[in-house]
């Protein structure tokens, strides 16, 4: 094959170009420009031996039909074509036929030849300065250092750089001859593009030629897979052939020996060079880790941190120090340990002398010293008490640095604990004068506490006495204790039992005969459980008022209000009624949604039917199903879900009523076994349609009287016009706020929630971060499947955003097809990340439409933050617009971060 028939000519020179080589600045250290090549560092498989022989082994995953290895052999006794280029044969193994085929090719060879020719680009970096090329450093002068015994630690890139390196302005870029001979001339490994204004456009090097040469050999290949049927044909091969090959094998085995050796070499010396990186990086790690967890300590510590150096001056103060003390960091720095302004006393307020002072004490021990009190002035002049905690700091050879204090200002906690004292005096005088028993329990119900009252009621002369004498528990256990009604009362319901058991309730009024005396006396007890900070009973108080005078005189006066009591009993029921009824109507005309008011229709209802139970059932939007939204009482007769047809109150559209000897006329939702013996059934119609229903029903016959069920009727209308009243209200909001298509929030709701978190982003001083969405080609499915495809698209889109976004985040439609998300609390990181997780999840939905899959969509994501892109809604939108922009110039199907404006625009 003659250099003609090569199609290099078809090599894109654009392709031949890194254009995003590694940069380093001047003033970067050799160590970090090698640990920086050494993550990107790649080897183009070509080599080539000091014997003058070059051969190109391709990886075996080049896509050759029967070929496990193809091997390009130069040999000594090859042709140079012009240009220094070399005319040479390729050799392909068979494919399994017992033939192989052979061509010619060109391939340009290295002026060294005792090296590997081609780099990959992390075998280089630039020096960049201001954003012009001052220099190359590459692998070749860090292995001249390395081997020269320089210390590479202390060196930096201006030092070692190659300045002046050669360079090709982007417009002389013709073909890739041009770049050939400049290599071949120079003997360059890497060229440096600049376009007219001297700014750097990439790099070329032997790799990115090799790269484009590659991909022409590959185009060759298929050429010869093609003739590889003909030369198979060939039933033998020619002894001279036989014998070139064998040669030819030869010379490569010694190729790759000596490659071998030579890659071994720079291996041993790469991994030298990653240790001492590694161990480096890893001591700066741990030394980081130790100051973080330092700093950490001393910002959340509850207690000022101190640190003193051994002159006494204060060389280090937490935040917390800051405000114990009332000083700047900067102030205590000019201040020592004894200075005067500080005033140090112990807690009595006596002066203390250099040598009591805590810093001394540490410094002579050399021992830590605990819960040292003393009394200092701030510079606010308020006197405060402090608890001193001190200890001392020592370096690696057990020098000792300084002393570090924990300081907690203590003032109000003493102050705190003197007034407790006062009112523990005050709390005893009082309990002692007030005329109710105040007894206290342990957590184990033993009696540590009764005044003299409580004593007097449980049959003691005295508190002392009645603490000296009676048993530790039960000493309740002397009386017979009986309810209101005469009835005896469970001890293990007794207000101080229950209270043991962490649960507080209501005040009983009980009655204590003392089984002695015979004494009969009234209290009304209330005990009161006092729990520790695990929520375990720690006390039990018990307050016991003694109401025997006050049941005597009630006693009297209740058999006068019996004969009142029948004659406004009736009166009062009424009053009752109304007065409920104009509650519950109050309340459900209060209630914002139909959910709120099944609620509240439960407590509301009840006690207008007493001893009945019920429930409030409405039909849902199908019209098929009866539902129960509120129900009340011990037993409900009725089913919690039926049809309409099952209720002879909505099918006749009046009032139903059934007694005991009417069961066949029951309804078949109610319940027939056992079967109420009174079931009333009221429609509830409001505007003409039928609501649902109120049910009632009673266990025992007179329950469920004309007056109750005229009163149900009222009930049930109040009902049926206040939940019609709702859902319109409901339907009305969802439809001011609701996109109707997707089901997202609408633009003027996306505006006012924009608003609102970002003043709250702001008073909180917390990021939030918004994603502008597009989807991709969307005009495309409305021109190939219809605007309603178009519309099936959007609609499982709102559904997939709503099932992937926290309770928190906001999705709105913001117009045609783009949508918007609000993300409170996000920063720009996790904006991103989450745009990303959308993308790759929009991309697996299945959209069909009509039984006909809509294939896969994707979407265009610009995302933005506050404040990073700005701290009006304005901003951040434009910002994520013009993100938005940019991922749909770049090719769709992807996020990208608000940054600098960009102009560029894109066919939607």
């Amino acid at each position: 094959m003659q250099l003609q028939d090569l199609p290099l000519s078809s090599v894109a020179l654009q392709r031949a170009i890194d254009y995003h080589p590694l940069m380093i600045a001047p003033e970067t250290f050799l160590v970090d420009a090698i640990a920086l090549m050494s993550q990107e560092l790649s080897h183009c498989p070509w080599r080539r031996d000091l014997m003058n022989s070059t051969e190109i082994v391709r990886d075996r995953s080049w896509p050759v039909t029967g070929v496990g290895m193809a091997t390009l052999a130069l040999t000594q006794n090859a042709e140079f074509g012009s240009a220094g280029w070399l005319q040479t044969t390729i050799t392909l193994p068979g494919n399994g036929s017992g033939h192989s085929e052979s061509g010619q090719d060109w391939y340009k060879l290295s002026p060294d030849s005792t090296s590997i020719w081609n780099q990959a680009r992390a075998s280089y970096v630039l020096v960049m300065e201001e954003n012009q090329l001052v220099g190359l450093l590459t692998e070749r002068d860090l292995i001249r250092l390395a081997a020269c015994g320089m210390n590479l630690e202390q060196l930096r890139a201006a030092d070692v750089m190659t300045r002046n390196a050669i360079a090709l302005k982007q417009s002389d870029f013709q073909d890739i001859f041009t770049v050939l001979n400049l290599f071949e001339r120079h003997r360059l490994r890497h060229l440096p593009i600049l376009n007219d204004d001297g700014q750097l456009v990439g790099v070329i090097t032997p790799d990115s030629i090799c790269k484009a040469l590659c991909e022409t050999l590959q185009g060759l290949e298929q050429q010869v897979n093609q003739q590889q049927q003909l030369i198979a044909s060939l039933k033998a091969e020619t002894t001279d052939r036989q014998q070139a090959q064998e040669i030819l094998r030869q010379v490569n085995e010694t190729l790759e020996m000596r490659v071998q050796e030579r890659t071994a070499q720079l291996s041993n010396l790469n991994e030298q060079l990653e240790q001492e990186i590694s161990e480096r990086q890893g001591t700066q790690d741990a030394l980081q880790r130790e100051f973080d967890i330092l700093a950490r300590v001393m910002e959340t510590s509850p207690v000022g941190i101190v640190m003193v150096n051994p002159q006494g001056q204060i060389v280090l103060a937490s935040d917390q120090a800051e405000r114990v003390l009332g000083l700047t960091k900067q102030e205590m720095g000019q201040r020592r340990y004894n200075s005067p302004e500080w005033r140090i006393a112990d807690c009595e307020g006596n002066s203390l002398l250099d040598e009591e002072l805590p810093f001394q004490q540490v410094m002579k021990a050399g021992q830590p010293l605990y819960n040292m009190g003393h009394a200092i002035e701030r510079a606010d002049g308020r006197r405060i008490l402090l608890s001193v905690n001190g200890a001392p700091l020592f370096d690696e050879t057990g020098e000792l640095k300084g002393v570090v204090f924990a300081i907690d200002d203590v003032t109000d906690r003493t102050r705190a604990e003197q007034e407790l004292r006062e009112t523990k005096e005050q709390l005893e005088v009082i309990l002692q004068g007030i005329a109710d028993g105040i007894s206290v329990l342990d957590g184990t119900g033993q009696l540590i506490y009764v005044n003299d009252i409580a004593a007097r009621t449980a049959g003691y002369s005295s508190a002392v006495a009645m603490l000296q004498n009676s048993p530790s528990q039960g000493w309740f256990d002397q009386f017979k204790i009986m309810d209101e009604s005469g009835q005896l009362f469970p001890i293990a319901q007794l207000p101080e039992t229950v209270a043991l058991q962490g649960i507080e309730t209501s005040a009983q009024t009980l009655c204590m005969l003392d089984l002695a005396t015979g004494e009969e006396r009234w209290s009304v007890v209330k005990a009161t459980p006092i729990f520790d900070e695990y929520r375990k009973v720690r006390f039990v108080v018990v307050v016991t008022h003694d109401i025997t005078e006050r049941k005597q005189a009630e006693q009297a006066l209740l058999q006068l209000n019996e004969e009142l009591t029948g004659w406004v009993s009736e009166l009062r029921t009424r009053n009752r009624e109304m007065g409920l009824l104009g509650e519950m109507s109050d309340f459900l005309q209060a209630c914002l949604t139909q959910e709120e008011a099944y609620g509240a229709i439960a407590a509301l209802v009840e006690p207008l039917f007493p001893g009945t139970s019920g429930g409030v059932f409405t039909i849902n939007a199908s019209k098929h199903w009866v539902e129960a939204v509120a129900t009340w009482g011990t037993s409900l007769s009725s089913q919690v879900l039926f049809t309409p047809n099952e209720c002879w109150a909505l099918r006749r559209g009046r009032v139903h009523v059934v007694n005991s000897t009417q069961s066949g006329l029951l309804c078949p939702h109610v319940h027939h076994d056992p079967s109420p013996t009174q079931s009333l059934c009221v429609p509830m119609i409001a505007r003409g349609q039928a609501m649902g229903i109120l049910y009632l029903s009673s266990p025992k016959p007179g329950q469920l009287t004309e007056a109750k069920q005229s009163l149900a009727v009222t009930v049930a209308e109040h009902l049926a016009l206040s939940l019609s009243n709702l859902k319109l209200h409901e339907t009305l909001s969802i439809q001011s706020i609701r996109d109707p298509l997707t089901g997202l929030f609408n633009r003027r709701y996306m505006e006012e929630s924009l608003e609102r978190e970002l003043h709250r982003a702001q008073r909180k001083k917390q990021p939030m971060g918004i994603a502008m969405l597009d989807i991709d080609h969307f005009k495309q499915f409305n021109d190939t499947f219809g605007h309603e495809a178009g519309d099936a698209v959007l609609r499982t889109l709102g559904q997939f955003l709503q099932r992937n976004i926290r309770a928190s985040d906001i999705v709105c439609r913001y117009g045609g097809e783009e949508l918007l998300l609000i993300l409170p609390e996000a920063s720009l990181k996790d904006t991103t990340q989450r745009a990303e997780e959308i993308r790759q999840g929009v991309k697996c939905l299945n959209v069909e439409h009509r039984h006909q899959s809509l294939g896969a969509i994707t979407v265009s994501l610009g995302v933005a933050s506050f404040p990073d892109n700005g701290v009006t809604g304005e901003a951040l939108i434009a910002g994520a617009d013009a993100a938005l922009y940019r991922a749909k110039a770049e090719g769709r199907d992807r996020v990208v971060t608000a940054g600098e404006e960009i102009n560029v625009r894109y066919d939607g």
